[in-house]
């Protein structure tokens, strides 16, 4: 089983077939949270200062623990912070290979990345 814990439709093309994974409830979406520190000003002239901040992130939150056979689909951010905590999952899937429109609004994926390189088919 495939669930997606973000809040947009995932689609998949592959092989001349599309998969659509559904985008989770709202109150279901696994986000990082983060926290905005100030990091001093950037003089923009001699009468304006810019802030500037730097932006920590936190834990997961809503991102279900391991289930046997169960994938979950997460975003880039939350993969990113889990592995720069040292986090391994084999069940977490960001969408690869994204293919955009003309206008840049991504259509779909060509497949999914995962934590760690794997030459085995990962079985549903």
């Amino acid at each position: 089983m495939i669930i997606n814990l973000t809040p947009h439709d995932i689609t998949l093309k592959i092989n001349g077939s599309t998969i659509v994974f559904s985008a989770c409830d709202p109150n279901e979406v696994c986000r990082i949270s983060q926290t905005e520190i100030d990091a001093g000003f950037l003089q923009y002239d001699q009468a304006q200062q810019i802030p500037l901040y730097s932006l920590t992130f936190g834990d997961p939150d809503k991102l279900p623990k391991p289930q046997q056979d169960t994938y979950y689909i997460v975003s880039t951010l939350v993969m990113e912070c889990l592995i720069n905590k040292g986090i391994y999952r084999s069940d977490l899937l960001v969408p690869a290979r994204q293919i955009r429109d003309e206008l840049g609004h991504v259509t779909h994926c060509e497949g999914f990345r995962v934590m760690q390189p794997t030459i085995n088919t990962i079985r549903r």
